[in-house]
C-alpha cells in the first residue's frame, strides 16, 4: 500500500515538473503595457472617440459625468414604471398605518395621524421596504403594461412626445402606401384627416418621415417583426449619437483632443439635449443638434483648405444648410449667423486690416448663393428669403397677444415657447461656470485668432451661444439649441486649461488633477443628475386607456367622420382611429381653436352644436368669407353668432338683411355634417384656463386691443375714434383702461379655471365634508371652507336634467355623485355649467346631442371620455338616481 502511494506521488510529481507552467513576469506585463500605450499614442483619435462613445452607454444614476445613451434609452422599457409603483404603494402603506395610528389613539385628528404615520414609516422604513417590494415589483409591471403595445408575444412602450406622432402617421403612410398622405387632390398629396372636413395639402418638404420610414426598413433586415413605431422611435438615439460623435470631431479638429473628448462627454449628458432626444420621442429636435455641429464643422474644415477648396466647402455648407431646412424649420438662425460673422470678416479686412478681402466676400457669395439656390431647389424661394429677419417675426408671433387682428394667439399658451430668464437659462445649461467658460473661450479664441479658422468659428459659435441665451428669454425651447455650443466652448476652456499645464511643464500629477477638476465642474453642474431625472421620469402621453378609447370610436364610425377636442393631442386622435380631426399641433394657430374653445365653455348646448355643426361643414371657411364680404373682422364675427343659433330658413333671412348671398355661406354653417364625435380628458381640466380663455374671448376688446395696445397715444385714440367713433372722453378712458394692462389678454377675457385636484366628500351630521377643506349644508345647500369661512357657491345635478346653481358667486364647489361617493371640485363661475363641467364631471348630464359612447378611465391620467354627437337631439342623459344630489 505504502509502495503504491510513494509511486502514485512520484508520478504526479513528474507529470507537474513534465507540464509547462505559464509564468508571467513584471517585465513581460511592462512590455504589453508598453505596447498598448504605443497603440493608443499611434491612434490616439480613434481610441479617444470609442471611449468617448463607450463612456456614453455605461449605467449611470445621475451622479457621473457620463452615460448620456444609457440615460436616452431608459424610456424603452419605461422606467417611470417603478417610479409610479414606489409612489403608490408607498402611499398605500402609509394610509395603512395611518389606520392603525387611528386605532390606537383616535384622539387624534386626521392631520396628527398623517403625521404619526409618516414618523413610523420612516423610522422603520428599512421593514416596511422589504414588505413593500413584492408589490412594488407587481404594480410595475401594471403601469409598464398601461403604457405599452403587445405585437408578436412581445411588449413595446408607446412613443412618448404628441408631435411625434404628426410624423409618424406621414412614415406610416410612406411605408404602406408610397406617400405622405391619405389621398392626392389635383396632383397634390393630400393630408385628409386635418383640418376637418378640408383636409390639408401638404406642402411642406420634409426629410424626417422618410428617415424613419427608412430607419424602420433597415430594422426590418434584422428583424421582419419589429413593429413600426418601435423602430422609429430609435432616430433620436441614433441623432444624439451622431452629435456626440461630431462634437469630438468639431472639438477634436478646433483645439485637440482633450477639447474633443470634454466636448462630446459634455454634449452627450446635458439634460436639454437628453430631454429632447430621449428613445420613443421621434419628433424633429434632434436634428437641431446634429446638423448644426456638422455644419460647422465642415465650415472649420472649409477655412483650413486652400482657397480654391474653401469655395467648394462653403457650396457644400449651402447644400447641408438646405438639407437641414429640410428637416426642421428653424434652420436659419445657423444661416444668419454665418452670414453675419462671415460680413463682419469682409468688413475687419477692408477697414481695419487693410487687406484685400476678395477670398472672404467670394466666400460669403458662395455661401449666400448656394444656400439660396438648394434651398429654392428643394423647397421654394420664399423659404430662403423669409430666413433674414425671422427671428423677429418669429418674436412677434410667440409674443403677440392677438393674431389675425382679433383672435386669440394659441402660441402665449403653448409652455415650451414661454420664456426663461437669462439666469435660469444658464442654469439649465449647467451652471455660470461652464457657460462663462464657453463664452470666454469663444471671445478669447476669436479675438486672438481673429484670422484664423479658428477664430472665425469660434466667432460663429460666440455668436450662436449668445444668440440662443437671448432667444432662450423668448422660449425656452431655444435652450436646446445652446447645448452644442456650450459644450463645445467647455471642451475649448479645457483644452486651454490642459495646455497651459503642459507649457509650464507641470507634473503629471498636476495634469491628472486638472482632468479631475474638470470632470467634477460637470458633476457640479448637475447636468447629468438632470438627464437621469428626465429619463426615469418621462410618460407616454398614450396609455392603454386613450388608445383603446380611440379604436373605439375607429369601430364605430365611418372613415369621414369627426373628431373635435382641444388641439393638443389631435396628432395621435388621427394616428390611432385613422379619423379627421378639427384642430391638431398642426393648424392650432388658426381662428378653429376659438370655436372649439366656445363650445367647451359656453353653457348653451345649442351654441355648441350649432359650433360644431358649423366647424364638421366647413371648419372656418364660413367666416373667411364672411370677412371677405365685410372687410371688418368684429362685423363678420357678429355675423356668426347670430346666425349660429339660428334655424336655416332664419340664417337665409339674416344674411340677406346684411345684404349677404345665402348660397356662398350656408353651405358651410346648416349643412347635414358627417359622424362627429367629442373626447374630453383629464388633462383638459389642467387647461382650463387656456381653451376657457379663448372661450370667453371678446372681440370688441380684442379690436380695442389691436387699435391701441402698446400704441403711442394720439395714434391709439384717433384709431378708436375712427374705427368705434366714440367721444373723446370714452376714448382716453377705453385707451387708458386697455393700456394699464401689462397682459393684453386679461383685458380682453377672463382666465376661468378648475381646481385640478378634486376631492371625496363623507357624509356627516351636518352634511357632506370635503377633503378639501369645503362642508355642505345639504338641507341649504350652502357650502363654506371649514378653516376659511369663505363661502362657495354649490352646483348640482337635479333629477330634471338640470345643474342647479344654489346662489351667485366667483367660486363654486361642483357636487359630483359617483356611485356609492360623491367627489367635489371647485369651479371658477364662468366654467360652473358649462358643456365641458357637464361632459367630463357628469357624464352628458341633461344634454339631448352629446350621447356617451366611451369611458376610459387611466392609471396615471384619469378618465377619457368619448361622445357621439347626436344632431338631431334626443332624450336627454339623467345621471342614474344614486347619482343624484337632490335639496
Amino acid at each position: 500500500m505504502g509502495d503504491e502511494l510513494s509511486s502514485a506521488v512520484d508520478v504526479q510529481q513528474t507529470t507537474a515538473q513534465s507540464e509547462p507552467q505559464l509564468r508571467i513576469q513584471p517585465k513581460d506585463i511592462a512590455r504589453w503595457l508598453g505596447a498598448a500605450f504605443d497603440f493608443v499614442l499611434k491612434h490616439k483619435f480613434a481610441c479617444l472617440l470609442v471611449l468617448v462613445l463607450l463612456l456614453q452607454v455605461l449605467p449611470n444614476y445621475g451622479y457621473l459625468p457620463w452615460g448620456g445613451i444609457w440615460m436616452r434609452m431608459q424610456t424603452q422599457g419605461m422606467a417611470h414604471a417603478y417610479q409610479l409603483a414606489t409612489r403608490d404603494v408607498t402611499e398605500e402603506m402609509l394610509g395603512k398605518i395611518e389606520q392603525k395610528v387611528g386605532e390606537k389613539l383616535p384622539e387624534k385628528n386626521i392631520n396628527e395621524r398623517k403625521a404619526l404615520a409618516a414618523q413610523e414609516f420612516f423610522r422603520r422604513r428599512e421593514y416596511y421596504w422589504q414588505l413593500m417590494q413584492s408589490r412594488i415589483d407587481q404594480k410595475a409591471l401594471e403601469f409598464r403594461a398601461s403604457f405599452a403595445y403587445e405585437q408578436g408575444g412581445k411588449m413595446f412602450s408607446y412613443p412618448y412626445d404628441v408631435d411625434s406622432f404628426y410624423f409618424l402617421r406621414f412614415a406610416r403612410n410612406i411605408v404602406e402606401k408610397g406617400m405622405r398622405g391619405e389621398v392626392v387632390k389635383e396632383g397634390k398629396t393630400y393630408d385628409a384627416l386635418a383640418t376637418a372636413p378640408l383636409g390639408s395639402p401638404i406642402d411642406e418638404a420634409t426629410l424626417h418621415v422618410y428617415s424613419m420610414a427608412f430607419l424602420y426598413r433597415i430594422f426590418r433586415l434584422v428583424d421582419r417583426s419589429v413593429p413600426f413605431l418601435e423602430a422609429a422611435a430609435f432616430l433620436p438615439v441614433a441623432l444624439a449619437v451622431l452629435t456626440i460623435i461630431f462634437a469630438f470631431l468639431l472639438g477634436y479638429g478646433m483645439h485637440g483632443p482633450v477639447a474633443g473628448f470634454f466636448s462630446a462627454l459634455l454634449v452627450g449628458i446635458m439634460g436639454n439635449g437628453v430631454g429632447r432626444t430621449l428613445w420613443g420621442n421621434p419628433d424633429t429636435d434632434g436634428y437641431s443638434l446634429f446638423f448644426p455641429l456638422l455644419i460647422v464643422m465642415i465650415f472649420f474644415i472649409g477655412l483650413k483648405a486652400s482657397a480654391s477648396k474653401q469655395l467648394m466647402f462653403a457650396a457644400l455648407c449651402g447644400f447641408l444648410l438646405a438639407v437641414f431646412a429640410l428637416l426642421w424649420p428653424g434652420w436659419w438662425f445657423l444661416f444668419d449667423v454665418m452670414i453675419v460673422v462671415l460680413t463682419l470678416n469682409v468688413l475687419y479686412k477692408i477697414f481695419y486690416d487693410r487687406r484685400s478681402a476678395t477670398q472672404s466676400v467670394m466666400l460669403l457669395a458662395v455661401l449666400l448663393v448656394s444656400t439660396g439656390f438648394f434651398v429654392t431647389l428643394f423647397i421654394k424661394f420664399e423659404y430662403f428669403s423669409s430666413s433674414f429677419g425671422n427671428f423677429l417675426q418669429y418674436q412677434k408671433s410667440i409674443t403677440s397677444p392677438l393674431r389675425f387682428n382679433i383672435w386669440p394667439n394659441v402660441y402665449t399658451t403653448v409652455g415650451e415657447l414661454q420664456g426663461v430668464s437669462l439666469k435660469e437659462g444658464i442654469i439649465s445649461l449647467g451652471g455660470f461656470f461652464i457657460v462663462a467658460a464657453a463664452l470666454f473661450s469663444f471671445l478669447f479664441v476669436a479675438l486672438k485668432q481673429r484670422d484664423s479658422p479658428e477664430g472665425v468659428t469660434c466667432f460663429v459659435l460666440l455668436l450662436w451661444l449668445m444668440g440662443m441665451l437671448y432667444a432662450s428669454t423668448q422660449g425656452l425651447r431655444f435652450l436646446l439649441l445652446a447645448v452644442a455650443p456650450v459644450a463645445l466652448g467647455f471642451g475649448i476652456f479645457s483644452a486651454k486649461l490642459a495646455s497651459f499645464a503642459e507649457n509650464k511643464k507641470l507634473s503629471k500629477f498636476l495634469f491628472t488633477g486638472i482632468v479631475i477638476f474638470l470632470l467634477g465642474i460637470i458633476m457640479m453642474s448637475k447636468q447629468a443628475q438632470e438627464s437621469y431625472a428626465l429619463s426615469v421620469n418621462e410618460e407616454p402621453y398614450v396609455d392603454d386607456a386613450l388608445w383603446s378609447l380611440l379604436e373605439t370610436i375607429k369601430a364605430s364610425s365611418l372613415p369621414d367622420a369627426i373628431i373635435t377636442s382641444w388641439w393638443d393631442l389631435g396628432h395621435i386622435f388621427k394616428y390611432v382611429a385613422e379619423r379627421p380631426v378639427t384642430v391638431d399641433g398642426g393648424s392650432q394657430h388658426r381662428t378653429i381653436t376659438y370655436w372649439v374653445g366656445k363650445i367647451l365653455a359656453t353653457d348653451n348646448e345649442k351654441e355648441a352644436v350649432g359650433i360644431l355643426r358649423m366647424l364638421d361643414c366647413g371648419s372656418t371657411r364660413a367666416y373667411e368669407i364672411l370677412e371677405n364680404k365685410t372687410a371688418d373682422a368684429l362685423k363678420a364675427v357678429g355675423i356668426l353668432d347670430k346666425i349660429l343659433l339660428m334655424d336655416k330658413e332664419s340664417a337665409e333671412q339674416e344674411l340677406r338683411m346684411q345684404n349677404i348671398d345665402p348660397a356662398d355661406l350656408i353651405p358651410h354653417v346648416k349643412c347635414t355634417p358627417p359622424q362627429a364625435f367629442v373626447i374630453v380628458s383629464a388633462d383638459m381640466v389642467k387647461k382650463a384656463e387656456v381653451w376657457g380663455m379663448f372661450g370667453a374671448w371678446n372681440f370688441t376688446k380684442a379690436m380695442e386691443v389691436s387699435l391701441a395696445h402698446n400704441t403711442p397715444q394720439e395714434k391709439g385714440i384717433e384709431n378708436l375714434q375712427n374705427y368705434f367713433g366714440l367721444d373723446k372722453r370714452e376714448v382716453q378712458e377705453t385707451y387708458d383702461r386697455i393700456n394699464s394692462f401689462m397682459d393684453a389678454k386679461e383685458y380682453i377675457a377672463p382666465k376661468p379655471y378648475y381646481d385640478v385636484e378634486g376631492a371625496r366628500c363623507i357624509n356627516d351630521t351636518d352634511g357632506l365634508l370635503c377633503a378639501n377643506g369645503l362642508r355642505l349644508n345639504i338641507s341649504s345647500m350652502e357650502s363654506v371652507g371649514v378653516k376659511t369661512g369663505k363661502k362657495y357657491g354649490v352646483v348640482y345635478p337635479t333629477s330634471d336634467g338640470e345643474l342647479k346653481v344654489s346662489s351667485n358667486a366667483s367660486i363654486y364647489q361642483l357636487i359630483i355623485p359617483f356611485g356609492e361617493r360623491t367627489e367635489n371640485v371647485i369651479s371658477s363661475s364662468e366654467l360652473k355649467t358649462s358643456i365641458f363641467t357637464r361632459l367630463y364631471f357628469y357624464r352628458g348630464h341633461g344634454l339631448r346631442h352629446f350621447k356617451l359612447l366611451a369611458w376610459k378611465p387611466s392609471m396615471t391620467k384619469g378618465h377619457y371620455f368619448a361622445y357621439r354627437i347626436d344632431w338631431d337631439g334626443s332624450e336627454p342623459f339623467i345621471l342614474p338616481e344614486a347619482y343624484q344630489v337632490s335639496k
